[in-house]
């Protein structure tokens, strides 16, 4: 199971306990739906805008307000994900409030800097590997650090660690499509989504 939720990660933290304390929702329950189906919901509809959006350039260079939409409606599916799963008629209206609290929270200016950077960093891979082709996991992961190093002040002020932004990429539960085949343990990537997952987290 991923146990990071990205940039988000103490905000949701916060919104579980938050939750939990207020209902009859365990925490522990809440925290397995987000760190297992509620991350797909939020990839996934990523995922598929991404590919929607980009039908026709395989390399796109992005912006912080394409990436800012992007994550709108990562949030929103997961917001939908989330009270269909835990709302009934009796805390619908409290939950509805309370995941909208923490969707404003994740889209506040604070984390401008941190889409900023991932629009930057996703640009940057795609304009790599349009010149020289995909990029196996390692390559990938080698140079997704080594950029972020170069840049991790950008992202300093709301501390996010971009080893773990790197870990949760690498443990994803599908391989990005942009990675080279690994012998008996990756799939064969398609062209269409170079950076796909790099905007998705």
């Amino acid at each position: 199971m991923i146990t990071t939720f990205g940039a988000w990660d103490i905000e949701l933290k916060s919104f579980i306990t938050g939750v939990a304390s207020q209902s009859e929702l365990g925490a522990l329950t809440l925290q397995k739906w987000f760190y297992e189906k509620g991350m797909g919901v939020f990839e996934g509809s990523q995922s598929q805008y991404y590919k929607d959006h980009w039908t026709d350039i395989p390399f796109p260079e992005l912006t912080s307000e394409y990436m800012r939409q992007q994550k709108q409606v990562g949030f929103e599916a997961l917001k939908v994900a989330f009270l269909n799963n835990f709302a009934n008629d009796d805390n619908r209206d409290e939950l509805t409030v309370q995941v909208q609290q923490f969707i404003d929270k994740a889209q506040s200016p604070a984390f401008r800097p941190f889409m900023a950077f991932q629009a930057e960093l996703t640009t940057v891979l795609n304009i790599h590997m349009a010149k020289n082709g995909p990029l196996s996991r390692v390559e990938l992961l080698k140079m997704v650090k080594q950029l972020s190093e170069e840049t991790i002040q950008q992202i300093e002020a709301h501390q996010v660690l971009m080893d773990d932004y790197i870990e949760m990429n690498s443990l994803s539960p599908s391989p990005s499509q942009f990675f080279k085949p690994v012998p008996q343990s990756a799939p064969t990537p398609t062209a269409n989504t170079p950076a796909e997952s790099l905007t998705n987290g």
